[in-house]
């Protein structure tokens, strides 16, 4: 699918939304959060769909907002809000494919005082409740604790495939010494100085 989209200067970012999720045959949930971000410089695409929602992504990001398609819906929330109410518990008897990665997150814009600095890779059975800005719990020697989901990619499907969900999380102290964000049991805290 490409997609031709032109708006000008000023127009809330709602309408291409409505326009991208009308082509590709998806519902729209949270248009409620974009109320208020009407586009500085406009919104020009000609692309693909992929392009189409990066570049509608991109924006939201910028607003603290995170987007992602579930199933047949376009789902828009405000980052941190958690996607999902209690953390998905990952171990080796709950799903875990391979052992996790523990990696310094060097992604974000350095200007989130609340970014956390450790990023957890994982790879586990397919699970419909690990979702962007969700949380999961894992529990593997070397990888530890409860993190926010920043992004994962499912394989598989009713027909066949792989039946995995490969993702990348985010958890630990933040950057600064202004503002840190403690994840802990399924809850996201954000605690001043």
């Amino acid at each position: 699918v490409t997609f031709s989209l032109s708006y000008k200067k000023g127009t809330n970012i709602s309408r291409p939304l409505k326009e991208i999720a009308k082509v590709l045959g998806l519902s729209i949930c949270g248009l409620e959060n974009v109320t208020n971000i009407n586009m500085a410089n406009g919104f020009l695409l000609a692309g693909t769909a992929k392009e189409a929602m990066g570049y509608a992504q991109s924006i939201l990001e910028r607003n603290g907002l995170i987007m992602f398609i579930d199933n047949t819906t376009l789902k828009i929330s405000k980052k941190g809000s958690g996607g999902n109410t209690a953390a998905v518990k990952l171990t080796a008897n709950t799903g875990l494919l391979e052992a996790p990665r523990l990696t310094d997150n060097t992604e974000g814009d350095e200007k989130v005082q609340e970014q956390l600095t450790k990023r957890a890779l994982f790879r586990s059975i397919l699970n419909y409740r690990i979702i962007p800005d969700g949380h999961v719990d894992i529990d593997h020697s070397g990888v530890k604790g409860v993190f926010i989901v920043d992004k994962c990619k499912y394989k598989g499907d009713n027909f066949g495939g792989a039946f995995e969900v490969s993702g990348e999380a985010i958890g630990g102290e933040a950057r600064t010494t202004t503002s840190r964000r403690r994840v802990s049991g399924g809850t996201t805290q954000l605690t001043e100085f």
